[in-house]
């Protein structure tokens, strides 16, 4: 549950450059600090707002000063519980008593951040570890949703329009267990559906009621509708089938506009009401944790991108608050980009554009090693960001280099497209090589790739949407790659 007690801030003045560190926590020495403290957000109970975390950046410092505040932390009675090195980023986490700090430092633009987390439990007592035996293996899938074929959008199932947005994913780890990844839009999560995803749950563990299914956690990519139906409704019509374990998901404020934890406010409230001692983290930037066989790393958040003068957000899309997690399964790694990214590209205006560059320039200053080119972001598999609406992100899908993609979206030929920022990113994955056979769209079949020792395995089932419209609207489009195609 979310700590509520904070201390009140040190209002100790940093002399060279005569602002003041407003955290409670010890004070980093060197560098320049931001003018405010960033409203980092709240935890597992979104609200009330006052339980948030703080962050404040530290620009203008080097290894050498983050070292010495990470020393400092020890000697000031702190316990380190989790550190990672990614190229020469670096991620450390320490505790004592009920205070969790979290820090990086990042030498492309020369910042550390310093989080005060008053929501997450440590990395340490997080995670689980699980050695599969035999034929034991995970398997991650896209489950089919309702979208527009036509391309309209809408959003109002009463009017037979659907919309174009929209995502849930489902991982089956080696032991049995279940991880849930966002959930989808009212309308594509009706209790008919939900209920089809609860026996699907079933059918993919083999659980029979009564038995509960395990699930090891929840994860939400960011704050907007889209990704909320069927978690919601899991929680709160068949709570009493599953067996929640965690919640992973790091909002920002309520203050930021366009999104935030006011759509999931029930949710928040429902999950504390069933599962009041769930285990939950608030993902940072660089963290490391391991379900089951899964080992999950965070490689950006919305914390990336506070301005390191001002301690404000320098995003101006919400979508470009999404997690943004790797997924290792033994040999083999999946992408996944949730709505990083921003806007409809055809939408957007000269500024946003510019901010859009920024995170881009971000993203790949962090993870370019000394070669100029980009191990870390490497993966076998990739989500398409933002259900292929914002085609200006060529470079990020150059450098995770993917040789599968699932795309969020509906699910028509090439032609039969309606948007040209569709095509335009399946024209970006052909590019680096993905073959049309091995772009899976969300909109028809439920799409799965099971991870062996030594291969990738694919395997797909019909939607199970109990919609006889739609069923007839897919009817009259072709689906984007039919088997027996070259």
């Amino acid at each position: 549950m979310d700590r509520i007690k904070r201390k009140g801030a040190k209002t100790t003045m940093n002399q060279e450059n005569k602002r003041t560190w407003l955290l409670d926590a010890p004070e980093y020495q060197g560098g320049n600090l931001s003018e405010n403290a960033y409203n980092d957000g709240a935890g597992v109970s979104f609200f009330p707002e006052s339980e948030t975390s703080r962050l404040q950046v530290i620009s203008d410092t080097n290894a050498a000063e983050f070292h010495q505040y990470l020393d400092q932390l020890l000697r000031d009675g702190y316990r380190n519980t989790f550190s990672n090195r990614i190229h020469q980023n670096l991620f450390a986490e320490f505790q004592k008593g009920e205070s969790l700090i979290y820090a990086y430092f990042t030498p492309c633009d020369g910042t550390a951040r310093v989080i005060v987390d008053t929501a997450s439990m440590p990395l340490c007592d997080f995670g689980y570890s699980y050695i599969p035996t035999g034929d034991e293996c995970s398997t991650f899938y896209q489950y089919a949703l309702v979208y527009d074929p036509t391309g309209n959008g809408g959003g109002a199932a009463s009017e037979k329009k659907y919309s174009n947005c929209g995502t849930f994913c489902i991982v089956k780890l080696a032991d049995n267990s279940v991880i849930l990844i966002d959930g989808g839009y009212d309308f594509q999560a009706t209790p008919e559906i939900s209920a089809g995803v609860m026996q699907f749950l079933r059918e993919i563990t083999g659980i029979q009621a009564p038995q509960k299914v395990r699930v090891a956690a929840i994860f939400i990519s960011h704050g907007h509708n889209d990704h909320k139906g069927n978690i919601l409704n899991l929680v709160d019509y068949h709570a009493d089938e599953l067996m929640i374990e965690r919640a992973i998901y790091n909002f920002p404020s309520v203050e930021f506009p366009g999104g935030g934890g006011v759509p999931f406010a029930k949710f928040g409230e429902l999950l504390l009401k069933k599962i009041p001692n769930i285990k939950f983290i608030k993902p940072h930037t660089g963290e490391k944790f391991t379900l089951a066989d899964l080992q999950i790393e965070v490689v950006t958040t919305h914390e990336d991108r506070v301005n390191p003068t001002t301690g404000k957000s320098d995003l101006l899309d919400y979508n470009a608050t999404s997690t943004v997690l790797k997924l290792t399964f033994g040999k083999h790694t999946v992408m996944a980009l949730a709505d990083w990214g921003g806007n409809w590209t055809c939408a957007i205006h000269e500024n946003e554009m510019a901010a859009y560059r920024g995170e881009e320039a971000r993203l790949l200053g962090m993870y370019r090693d000394e070669k100029g080119e980009y191990p870390f972001l490497k993966a076998d598999v990739v989500q398409v960001a933002h259900h292929a609406i914002n085609d200006w992100m060529e470079k990020i899908y150059q450098a995770v280099d993917a040789d599968y993609a699932f795309i969020p979206q509906a699910d028509v030929s090439y032609d039969q497209m309606s948007h040209g920022c569709y095509r335009r990113v399946v024209d970006q994955l052909r590019a680096i090589g993905i073959p049309d056979q091995r772009i899976y769209f969300e909109g028809r079949q439920t799409h799965a790739l099971t991870f062996t020792q030594d291969k990738i395995v694919h395997s797909s089932t019909p939607i199970r949407c109990f919609n006889d419209y739609y069923l007839d609207l897919l009817k009259q489009y072709q689906p984007f790659y039919q088997e027996g195609e070259q």
